[in-house]
């Protein structure tokens, strides 16, 4: 949105500036203190929502889910991939948009175009926490992390959207040990397993693991170790990401 102008001479703009009835909503993962946590933007005194947006009439898809997360938390060049289309009938939630917008001081006409039914594009984004300082966009009060485990109460349909956000980031782990890109650049071969574990939510036999990551082709180990840990000291591998 145009920094110059108002929240609500903004408003006013949208139906010329994107496509009517199509939303992103982007579930960006990261991982800290061994817990998956998805990023949230609080709305109102007890309202979060994921950070979502649509899309302008002269942009693809792709595109505008990076300028949605570019300008509702300042999050930039990150693995980012599209994972579901939410478009039952009556996904229609006027009342939570005019909270959201309520809490901001702004009113819409009920027949507004914000208010109307969307088909929501589900995107999910991966973070290196130690790369990334998030920045809530004009409409948040704040952003902020929340394990995916004891989410705070959200609004719209996006508790469902996280869910199937998981279950496909899940799945993707059979194809390609993306998890990774959840790390700092440099891990070892337990703190890998241990996040692979967090996200396919099952166990794993150490052996069988490394042996089946190192297949992958995906991982480079380094000569370097890691320091200042108890009994052996682990080599420290690097994730391949030309993939």
């Amino acid at each position: 949105m145009e920094k110059q102008l108002s929240l609500q001479a903004q408003l006013e703009l949208m139906p010329k500036r994107f496509l009517s009835h199509i939303s992103l909503d982007c579930v960006i993962f990261g991982y800290s203190d061994s817990q998956l946590k998805v990023l949230l933007l609080k709305v109102g005194p007890d309202e979060y929502m994921l950070p979502g947006g649509f899309v302008e009439k002269t942009e693809g898809l792709q595109e505008a889910a990076k300028r949605t997360l570019r300008e509702r938390t300042g999050l930039k060049n990150v693995f980012l991939k599209q994972f579901y289309t939410f478009g039952e009938q009556l996904r229609n939630f006027p009342e939570a948009v005019e909270v959201m917008l309520k809490n901001k001081g702004l009113e819409v006409p009920s027949e507004h175009w914000i208010l109307q039914r969307f088909i929501s594009i589900g995107y999910y984004a991966l973070v290196r926490l130690n790369q990334f300082q998030p920045v809530p966009d004009n409409l948040s009060l704040s952003i902020g992390w929340h394990c995916v485990d004891d989410l705070p109460r959200l609004l719209m349909d996006h508790q469902e959207i996280i869910k199937k956000a998981q279950l496909c980031f899940r799945e993707k782990q059979k194809q390609c040990p993306t998890v990774a890109f959840l790390l700092p650049e440099k891990f070892t071969m337990p703190e890998l397993q241990r996040a692979y574990e967090n996200v396919v939510g099952s166990k794993v036999e150490r052996s069988r693991f490394q042996k089946t990551m190192l297949a992958t082709k995906y991982f480079e180990r380094l000569k370097e170790k890691r320091l200042g840990v108890p009994h052996r000291q682990p080599y420290l591998y690097h994730f391949i990401e030309s993939f």
